[in-house]
């Protein structure tokens, strides 16, 4: 018809699928690919919450230190026992569960306490407080002098042996003047040449001898303490608990510059027999004499004399810091009393004296040497009366500085103390001596005991405290499971430095 159109035709034909599966394998890798990240990225972050946790939880732990320790000694620590008497290394386990989500596995591969190689670890925190507070400067003046002090170690051994040759003989030529006298007596005839007490220089040896130096040399009006500790349970003589682990060390000081400064530590820290009048805390006791006291009350009033010797009691470790000042000190006089031609001749005459009356002239020379000896024992004591009153003594005495006549010697053993040296203010004073000693003797001595006088302080304020469960250092294998039975292991480590 006209104006009529015939609809188009379609036809059915095949079209291949290739791309269809092509577009399908790759979305599938493409999915797989995306999942995989996202896989990746939850084992990484589990793996990064993991340790974040960790880090979280053992800065907490290690930020439970011993308190009192931190204050009174500037040292950080950890008490293994948390102040319950139960040292544990599984209470840190404990710990750090408690500040994380406790899904870590934690276990224990190294950890150092503070007693370990001989306080090493408590040394090097007071060498870094040290270091930071006042600086190298502190101890500059010092290292000069320290050939010197070595120095008197020999000193003091070859005077104590010379002193002990010459008071033995000193006791020998007593014996023999106190003999002749009651022989003359006994006969019934008139009294014989002897010499008195008064006169005689050699009491004042004989009496430290037999009684101790502190016998002669305790200012008027003072008492010693009478404080003492056992020395079974100190840090120094138990049997300690070790820690295990490799550790790094502290380094750039050389070993005389720390001994110094440790040194200068001690003497800022810890008490000790004398202390000038604005630093010195005084009790006084029932008779109305007043003791000589450290500025806190701890244990031992005399820890720094305790760090030197190490004896049981106060008594006993002044006075053998004492006797050792008291060598030192013989020694210099009696190289001053060498050089003065005047003292020489007043020595001299004396010993003929003492010669004839035991009719022995040809031990004139051997008298006078024991009188020189007593004379510079004599000045000595007076040092020593010097010392401990809180005043200083030229290092090296010259005759003008020289206090103790021949015929006032007899006289130190009556005076009651009352006798002192003149003070120019110049010289040395008592805790110039005990820097010295400190730093002539062995570090790990040093270190432990000072970790002895630490624990009586804190048990003397009955807070639960042992040296050797005090963590400083520590090294953790950490494992958690991040996925399915996948396990994730890293090592950790904290310490105080």
């Amino acid at each position: 018809r006209k104006g009529h159109q015939k609809a188009p035709a379609y036809s059915m034909r095949s079209v291949k699928g290739e791309i269809t599966v092509f577009l399908s394998l790759s979305f599938t890798l493409l999915l797989s690919f995306i999942f995989g990240i996202l896989e990746s990225a939850v084992i990484q972050g589990s793996k990064n919450l993991s340790r974040i946790d960790t880090d979280r939880a053992i800065y907490s732990v290690f930020g439970e230190y011993h308190q009192e320790l931190m204050e009174q000694y500037h040292v950080l620590g950890i008490d293994l026992g948390y102040r319950t008497g139960n040292y544990e290394e599984e209470n840190l386990i404990q710990r750090l569960h408690y500040y994380n989500s406790g899904s870590t596995d934690h276990q224990i591969k190294g950890i150092q306490y503070l007693t370990d190689q001989s306080g090493q670890a408590f040394r090097e925190q007071v060498l870094a407080y040290m270091e930071q507070r006042y600086g190298m400067d502190l101890v500059k003046k010092f290292t000069g002098t320290t050939e010197k002090w070595e120095q008197t170690e020999t000193e003091e051994s070859d005077m104590e042996k010379k002193t002990d040759e010459m008071t033995d003989a000193m006791e020998r030529v007593n014996d023999s003047l106190d003999a002749s006298g009651s022989q003359t007596e006994g006969e019934g005839m008139e009294e014989g040449p002897s010499l008195p007490d008064e006169e005689n220089p050699f009491r004042i040896m004989q009496k430290i001898k037999k009684e101790g130096i502190l016998s002669v040399v305790i200012p008027k009006g003072k008492k010693v303490s009478e404080k003492s500790v056992d020395l079974s349970g100190q840090a120094s003589k138990r049997t300690l608990k070790k820690g295990y682990g490799t550790f790094p060390t502290r380094k750039g000081l050389d070993q005389t510059t720390e001994k110094l400064l440790y040194n200068e530590y001690l003497l800022k820290t810890f008490g000790y027999a004398f202390r000038q009048a604005s630093e010195q805390s005084e009790g006084t006791d029932e008779s109305g004499e007043k003791e000589w006291q450290s500025d806190r009350s701890d244990a031992l009033a005399y820890e720094l004399e305790y760090i030197l010797q190490g004896k049981g009691s106060d008594k006993e470790n002044l006075e053998s810091v004492l006797f050792r000042l008291f060598l030192l000190r013989i020694s210099g006089n009696y190289g001053c009393l060498s050089k003065d031609m005047g003292r020489m001749a007043e020595a001299e005459a004396l010993a003929v004296t003492i010669s004839a009356l035991l009719l022995m002239p040809e031990a004139v020379e051997a008298l006078k040497q024991m009188i020189l000896v007593a004379w510079a024992g004599g000045e000595s004591v007076m040092d020593l009366r010097c010392l401990l009153d809180g005043r200083k003594v030229p290092l090296v005495k010259s005759a003008d500085k020289w206090v103790v006549s021949l015929s006032q010697l007899p006289l130190l053993l009556t005076d009651g103390g009352s006798v002192r040296g003149n003070d120019s203010g110049e010289g040395v004073g008592y805790s110039d001596y005990i820097r010295m000693f400190l730093f002539l003797k062995s570090v790990p001595e040093i270190t432990m005991r000072t970790l002895d006088c630490v624990e009586e302080a804190l048990h003397s304020k009955h807070i639960l405290f042992q040296a050797d469960q005090c963590v400083t250092k520590l090294e953790i294998q950490n494992k958690i499971i991040v996925y399915k039975n996948l396990n994730y292991q890293y090592p950790v480590y904290f310490g105080y430095e």
